[in-house]
């Protein structure tokens, strides 16, 4: 759905390295700061990561900006990463032209460069992005002073060693080189974009044409639906729900629907796009995400054999299927861009709940409820819990599976606010809770 790019004021977060972070097996230092810097702040800087997970919108941030520095009167350039490596750099400016790039080189001004993003120049290969950083690196390298560079990307696909000494050796950047003797030389900043307010979120539903912005938002609070709400890209999916329908529904509704959803649209940039069918999508995005959830591997391999990958092998998990139904799967929109010849689940939500429709679906073929139960619930020292690293995905089930959910209750009833939709169970169940 092709809609209007809409200008938000967002706002940033330093990320320092004092505090490693677990996701989906990944780990990574990703400690934000409670300050939020605007992009006002960022423009004064040199040398600046931008993460941000799927959705979050920082492509549009990225673009956006690049145009507005060029209306002030500045020069400002928006390039894609993967572009860089092409032989012939003049057509990689999507943002500023190559003519406007040769004249700054020999000018004396400074110019502001978006280079997006990183996980898309490791669609194929790893060394993707070194290479591009490194022909970047040549083609300004006697203007590198002059040069403000942002780079965006997913956290997991960002190296906070490796990548960082990359852009400090091959982009080098000091107050010495502005004319400031007194300053050391500049490490890279890298910030996380924030989540969109409340006010971000009603100005976004007013641009959208929502006539009562206040009241949509007052519904996505009802129904728990802050998180998905702060990301643009399933904004648009309730604000579409909201002009459809005159309601947003449930949570639980609302995370059928948009899951169903994005299994059905076809990503029109791929080459080889081709429809399937929304249920036979719904149990093999299952299927692959019990494999992830339970193999404690963080991803799926894609086609590339030649490349030795721990993961999930989909053709595998999928064996009844023709490859190239699988492979039609995994470009839905479920499902993350590739990096290492990887694809994972766009949010952890998604695999909570696809793994518990797996399991709900294995109960309603009518496989063992004693096998299935045994990955649930395990016994601790004498005393029965349900397994911790389930504990995202057990809210989900427990409005799937009656008896799962009077089990799992009865041993831990706060888990029903760990995620999932706790409006969505019986009346009589929420009282006793």
């Amino acid at each position: 759905m092709n809609q209007c790019i809409i200008r938000l004021d967002r706002s940033f977060s330093a990320i320092s390295m004092d505090r490693v972070s677990i996701e989906d097996g990944v780990s990574y230092p990703f400690h934000a700061s409670s300050g939020a810097t605007k992009w006002n702040d960022l423009e004064k800087e040199y040398r600046v990561v931008i993460l941000a997970d799927a959705g979050a919108g920082k492509t549009v941030e990225m673009r956006s900006r690049a145009e507005l520095i060029q209306q002030s009167g500045r020069l400002a350039f928006f390039i894609r990463i993967e572009d860089l490596v092409d032989d012939d750099f003049c057509w990689a400016f999507e943002v500023g032209s190559s003519d406007e790039f040769e004249q700054w080189l020999v000018a004396a001004d400074d110019a502001w460069f978006f280079l997006d993003s990183v996980d898309e120049a490791r669609l194929t290969s790893p060394n993707t992005f070194e290479k591009a950083i490194r022909r970047f690196a040549g083609k300004i390298k006697k203007c590198t002073h002059r040069a403000h560079i942002y780079i965006s990307g997913r956290p997991y696909s960002w190296r906070f060693t490796t990548d960082r000494e990359l852009v400090e050796r091959c982009l080098p950047f000091s107050g010495k080189n502005k004319g400031d003797s007194s300053s050391e030389e500049y490490a890279i900043l890298i910030y996380s974009l924030n989540s969109l307010t409340f006010d971000d979120i009603r100005f976004y539903a007013g641009q959208r044409n929502i006539q009562d912005s206040a009241m949509f938002v007052g519904e996505i609070e009802r129904a728990n639906l802050t998180a998905m709400a702060s990301r643009p890209f399933d904004l648009d999916f309730l604000i579409s729900t909201w002009r459809n329908d005159g309601k947003l529904g449930s949570r639980y509704e609302l995370f059928e629907r948009n899951v169903g959803n994005r299994l059905d649209e076809i990503d029109p940039s791929k080459r080889q796009a081709r429809p399937i069918n929304v249920a036979k999508a719904l149990r093999g995005a299952s299927l692959l995400a019990g494999a992830v959830t339970f193999t404690g591997k963080s991803g799926i391999k894609i086609k590339d054999k030649s490349v030795e990958l721990i993961g999930v092998d989909a053709e595998v998990v999928l064996a009844g299927w023709e490859p190239q139904h699988v492979w039609t799967l995994l470009e839905r929109g479920v499902f993350s861009d590739a990096i290492y010849n990887m694809v994972g689940f766009r949010h952890r939500e998604i695999r909570d709940y696809l793994s518990a429709k797996w399991l709900d679906f294995l109960l309603r073929k009518g496989h063992s409820r004693r096998t299935v139960e045994s990955l649930i619930f395990r016994e601790m020292y004498g005393v029965q819990v349900i397994t911790p690293r389930l504990s995202t995905l057990v809210p989900w089930l427990i409005l799937m599976d009656d008896r799962i959910r009077d089990k799992a209750l009865k041993l831990q009833p706060e888990i029903a606010l760990n995620g999932g939709d706790v409006s969505h169970l019986p009346l009589s169940v929420r009282v006793n809770m």
